[in-house]
């Protein structure tokens, strides 16, 4: 599945006195099985952008295209959109409320009309994929767990759709060292048994510099430990209220790795 967008402008608030261009003629495609890290400082538009990928916001103008599909389209049905395109909010585990930890997990499975078999079988895959213990989790409240099994056991609930797409905003915000690394280890061997398995794409946004390494941070712009990656976009856009009022540039790396700076 490819996500194509094309000149996207969006404009909070338009005409009135608080009108604020979050995104302006931002443009970049994203090919099938890749692994992209969207870098930027606060308030550039990062989440602004990853929002319109299943149709959660609406541009202002501009085009997205998913697998070939204009999301922008009117009388488009959003909701089969959102069953491939899975999206994991910052800070997810705040969006926890079941009692347990597999009724949490079921629950998206469950709102398509599965049988409980199947839902079963999903809860278990995705937890096994984040690295949490089925058997020894499933029956305990997911409020008892860690910060980091909390923020897993959220992530499992969006991977037991089965999207073709997972997206996530900034992932290991808030988490302490040891918790940040065990997200980017588990993050990176989703992305190996997605694209092995379902031969689907990850887009991981956020990490500032622990996933993706920006254009500056050192003579090769190395994004992660790829020295050469295959493929790599610029996405710009006019830079709202920044301090040298020079264009934003985040960069997408194909294999975007964590690396500490």
């Amino acid at each position: 599945m490819s996500i194509i967008v094309k000149d996207l402008v969006h404009i909070y608030n338009p005409k009135s006195p608080f009108e604020s261009k979050a995104l302006d003629g931002v443009s970049l495609e994203i090919e099938k099985g890749e692994f992209i890290g969207l870098i930027g400082h606060t308030g550039s538009g990062k989440s602004t952008l990853i929002q319109h990928l299943n149709g959660l916001l609406k541009p202002s103008s501009g085009s997205i295209e998913v697998n070939g599909l204009d999301i922008t389209a009117p009388g488009v049905n959003l909701t089969n959109v959102r069953k491939k395109v899975g999206l994991v909010f910052q800070y997810p585990e705040y969006q926890l409320f079941e009692e347990t930890v597999q009724k949490d997990i079921a629950f998206g499975p469950a709102n398509l009309g599965m049988s409980e078999e199947e839902i079963g079988e999903r809860v278990k895959e995705a937890m096994e994929i984040v690295g949490l213990d089925y058997e020894a989790l499933k029956d305990r409240s997911p409020f008892e767990l860690s910060g980091g099994q909390r923020r897993r056991v959220a992530i499992a609930g969006v991977i037991a759709m089965k999207p073709e797409v997972l997206i996530l905003d900034e992932p290991t915000a808030g988490l302490d060292p040891r918790g940040r690394d065990e997200i980017f280890s588990q993050i990176k061997a989703l992305h190996k048994k997605i694209r092995d398995d379902y031969n689907s794409g990850i887009s991981q946004h956020g990490g500032y510099g622990q996933a993706c390494r920006p254009d500056n941070s050192n003579e090769q712009g190395e994004c992660g430990n790829s020295r050469n990656p295959k493929r790599s976009v610029q996405v710009r856009k006019q830079a709202q209220g920044n301090r040298s009022g020079s264009p934003f540039r985040a960069r997408a790396c194909q294999q975007a790795e964590r690396k500490r700076l």
